[in-house]
């Protein structure tokens, strides 16, 4: 079964709690682990809302997911 989380229409910690729950991981404590982070650093950057795009791809990749930009309409004409 297939997830897509879009990110804009949920806040960043109820995200990682949805990856975190298909993923099979039992919370935020192993994900640190896996991710060689201290858990207070990840849990503190989760909650503020100012997880490091590096970090949140990394946490992405060790939880099964991919992430994935897509252009939603044509671009502005910037001349």
């Amino acid at each position: 079964m297939t997830t897509k989380i879009v990110l804009g229409e949920t806040d960043i910690k109820t995200t990682i709690r949805m990856m975190i729950a298909a993923s099979g991981l039992t919370g935020l404590a192993e994900l640190a682990r896996e991710m060689g982070e201290k858990e207070n650093t990840l849990r503190s950057a989760v909650n503020n809302g100012a997880i490091r795009l590096v970090d949140f791809q990394r946490a992405a990749e060790i939880m099964g997911f991919s992430v994935t930009i897509e252009q939603k309409e044509k671009p502005r004409s910037t001349e």
